[in-house]
Formats: C-alpha cells, sequence, structure tokens
C-alpha cells in the first residue's frame, strides 16, 4: 500500500515536474485533524488524555493501606511483660 502511493507521487512528480506535490494537495480533506487544532484545544486534549491514564494508577496507590488486608498488631508475651514492668516502675 505504501509502495502504490509512493510510486503514484512519483509518477506525478515525474509527469508534472517538481510542482507535481501541490498539485496533489488537497487541504483540510487529506492531513490529519491534529493539524487543526488550536493551542488550548491541543493542551486540553493533552491534559484530558493524560489525566486518564493517570489517574486510576495514583487512586490505586493511594487507597493501597485499605486494599491489603490489616496485620495483626499484637505484642510478644515477653514484650507485654516487659511493658507491665515499665509501667509499674514508673509508679
Amino acid at each position: 500500500m505504501i509502495h502504490r502511493a509512493l510510486a503514484n507521487r512519483l509518477a506525478v512528480v515525474h509527469r508534472a515536474g517538481t510542482s507535481g506535490f501541490r498539485q496533489v494537495h488537497k487541504g483540510v480533506e487529506a492531513t490529519p485533524p491534529m493539524r487543526f487544532m488550536s493551542m488550548p484545544e491541543r493542551f486540553g486534549l493533552y491534559f484530558f488524555i493524560a489525566f486518564s491514564f493517570l489517574s486510576y494508577p495514583t487512586y490505586v496507590m493511594l487507597n493501597l493501606n485499605n486494599l491489603r488486608p490489616k496485620p495483626d498488631n499484637f505484642l510478644n508475651d515477653d514484650a507485654l511483660a516487659e511493658r507491665e514492668r515499665r509501667i509499674a516502675a514508673r509508679r
């Protein structure tokens, strides 16, 4: 497909000289839509895409503590005895 387009373009250039490229140009109909977007539209589209792609990973990272199971935070028997000893020593 690319080869055929290149061959057609070269044939036009060969027939018409260097101005063949200008004759083939179709204006707005043949160019990508991004080319004719204004700068505020481009910035808006960029930030919308960036926000869309980054919002879910950010949400997951901020809520990791809510997603994983809570560990059991119990002290060892030796640690409990030491704590009780220190509390009794303060009084």
